[in-house]
């Protein structure tokens, strides 16, 4: 194969155009990378969200800001650590559905956690000391009993 080939797949000239049987082993590996690129912007693309992280979300005095990391409450900024923003922001974007502790868990610990399903309950109880009016009789962030735990605006 001519280096000038090499160098056109390289900088994307050719990719695309590959067979298997036509293809040398060196010009697949060439164009990997670039294949993975386009590949990677087509699922980004294609795969846009009921809410973008770059989109506020509003839950009645609440506004949560995901692209900044912020939420505010009344206007104020709400204090959260970096878990209890992701819960919340689990929560925001999957508004008014019911999640289970072991849901919330793996959407937010990820699968490879192994511990205490009460460690949900605990981040759950903090966050609503800090997005409620009473956290005792929470309006938002509500219990549903038996299933898990839901947002509702």
């Amino acid at each position: 194969m001519a280096a000038a080939e090499l160098i056109a797949i390289e900088s994307g000239a050719k990719s695309g155009n590959f067979s298997g049987d036509k293809s040398s082993p060196k010009e697949i590996l060439i164009a990997c990378p670039k294949i993975f690129d386009q590949l990677s912007e087509f699922i980004t693309s294609s795969s846009s969200p009921a809410n973008s992280p770059h989109e506020k979300l509003n839950i009645g005095n609440l506004e949560i800001i995901p692209s900044e990391g912020r939420a505010l409450l009344d206007n104020a900024e709400v204090q959260l650590t970096k878990t209890e923003f992701l819960l919340l922001c689990e929560l925001a974007t999957n508004i008014n559905s019911v999640f289970s502790r072991e849901e919330l868990r793996e959407r937010v610990w990820g699968s490879e956690y192994v511990g205490d399903d009460r460690l949900v309950d605990v981040h759950i109880r903090r966050l609503r000391t800090k997005i409620e009016t009473d956290a005792a009789n929470p309006k938002h962030l509500v219990t549903v009993r038996g299933l898990g735990y839901r947002l509702q605006p």
